[in-house]
């Protein structure tokens, strides 16, 4: 099978071909996938420059973002039920897109921009040259399919402009968005806040926290000190008026404990928020506490079993107890009887005198 490189809104042929000796029979090709709708496509005899046979079948697709990441698969026939298929994923390259979640903020003191790009390759993100006179600062969040800058800089750089330009290019293309500056209401500083999506989550191998904080100026973001004796990593997205930590480290570090705490500061003040601890449900286990799944009923059933073995052996013991002293209570009383008996012979007569 043979696969073009495809572009977005371009036209390629895509083919596959079968060797007309395998059988001595015609094959049958079929193509399967997104980009043929599951339709038969036409087939024909060719014959090469070496003199032999071969039977190709091939279309035309436009490609779209819709193929993107699509299997497409050409299956050959031949009679007596003899198959041969070939599956290929389709990559399809696109121009950047800037996303709407683009923007900027600023609180007359600081400006904040973000600029959201996708696009096959991944583009690459810049900014106007004018940020360079600043003191600034970029970060960059790579997901599978997109890419997110965001600059912080000086509220200066502002001047007597409202919109600031984001530049987004990868080898098919290039796009570009002008971001309507919004100044922020008041402008005062706020303590910060961390979010309700903050959370923790294992699989009892890994461990997940994310926390979500809330202030002006924007807080930082710490975790705790048990975390630098373990291998971990963490991510920051800095938005306008949120930052998003998330750290990973091994679940080793819950050790008896079920929540981590997360600390968030600014110049105004500090917050922290304890997380509780959500383990995977659907089979994983607890890293502390084993199978997550029906501990509790096995606990039930193993603690009712051994009292129930007690209870038995217990009542074995006491009548195996009540018989044995049953039956030296009868030896005695028939000791008794065979020495009353005696009382006409001379020990018992000895016994019976007076002084």
């Amino acid at each position: 099978m043979h696969i073009p490189i495809l572009i977005e809104n371009k036209s390629a042929t895509l083919d596959c071909t079968a060797p007309g000796y395998c059988s001595g029979q015609t094959p049958t090709i079929k193509w399967k996938g997104k980009a043929v709708k599951y339709k038969r496509i036409p087939q024909e005899r060719l014959e090469t420059s070496t003199g032999t046979f071969i039977h190709l079948s091939e279309f035309s697709l436009i490609s779209s973002p819709a193929h993107h990441n699509t299997i497409l698969t050409c299956s050959v026939e031949y009679l007596g039920d003899i198959i041969t298929e070939q599956h290929v994923t389709l990559i399809v390259k696109q121009s950047p897109k800037i996303g709407k979640h683009s923007k900027c903020n600023t609180d007359g003191i600081l400006l904040t921009c973000v600029c959201v790009s996708h696009g096959v390759p991944l583009p690459i993100t810049t900014w106007p040259p004018a940020f360079s006179s600043q003191n600034y600062s970029i970060s960059t969040l790579v997901l599978n399919d997109s890419v997110t800058s965001t600059i912080t800089a000086s509220a200066v750089i502002l001047r007597a402009n409202d919109t600031i330009w984001c530049f987004s290019k990868n080898e098919v293309g290039q796009a570009n968005m002008s971001l309507q500056v919004a100044y922020a209401v008041g402008g005062e500083d706020e303590y910060p806040k961390i979010g309700k999506h903050s959370k923790c989550n294992t699989d009892g191998i890994l461990l997940t926290c994310v926390c979500v904080s809330h202030g002006v100026p924007l807080p930082i973001t710490t975790w705790p000190p048990a975390f630098s004796s373990q291998n971990y990593s963490i991510t920051t997205l800095v938005l306008y008026d949120s930052v998003t930590s998330t750290i990973t480290a091994s679940a080793v570090i819950l050790r008896a404990n079920d929540t981590i705490w997360c600390f968030s500061k600014n110049e105004v003040g500090q917050a922290n928020m304890s997380l509780q601890v959500a383990y995977a449900v659907g089979g994983e286990d607890d890293p502390l506490q084993g199978p997550v799944q029906c501990k509790l009923p096995w606990t039930l059933t193993s603690l009712s079993v051994t009292l129930n073995s007690f209870l038995v052996l217990g009542l074995v013991l006491l009548s195996v107890a009540w018989k044995h002293s049953k039956a030296v209570k009868v030896k005695e009383e028939s000791h008794l009887y065979s020495s009353l008996g005696k009382r006409d012979e001379p020990d018992y007569d000895t016994i019976g005198q007076q002084p």
